[in-house]
């Protein structure tokens, strides 16, 4: 076994030289996307936007400030861009029969139209 041995504060302090860096502030650097130290909970979002079953649904937990809305926001639409658009659904009123509206299933931007 070691004996332990007493620091001094100089020791547990690391010291960076703000010259040896090739920026002036982190600004100047490019941005570079991602999400850092989350790999297993990115893989199970992306696993669970995979899934085609109805009623599925994926549940995210964590502090507040944590980052998860951003975070879920960009895999979902990372998704979306790869699937097809999909079409515009639009609800209109029946006059006969005003608690049943005629659902209409339109071509992409088509709704706007109508």
């Amino acid at each position: 076994m070691i004996d332990p041995v007493e620091l001094s504060a100089e020791l547990l302090r690391r010291v960076c030289d703000p010259t040896s860096l090739a920026f002036d502030v982190t600004d100047d650097l490019p941005f570079e996307p991602g999400i850092i130290g989350q790999e297993r909970a990115v893989e199970a979002v992306r696993f669970g936007l995979d899934i085609r079953s109805p009623g599925f649904n994926i549940f995210v937990m964590g502090p507040t400030g944590s980052g998860r809305r951003s975070i879920i926001r960009r895999l979902v639409e990372e998704k979306a861009a790869l699937e097809p658009i999909p079409g515009d659904w639009l609800y209109v009123a029946r006059f006969a029969a005003p608690g049943r509206p005629r659902a209409l299933s339109l071509l992409p931007g088509q709704g706007r139209h109508l």
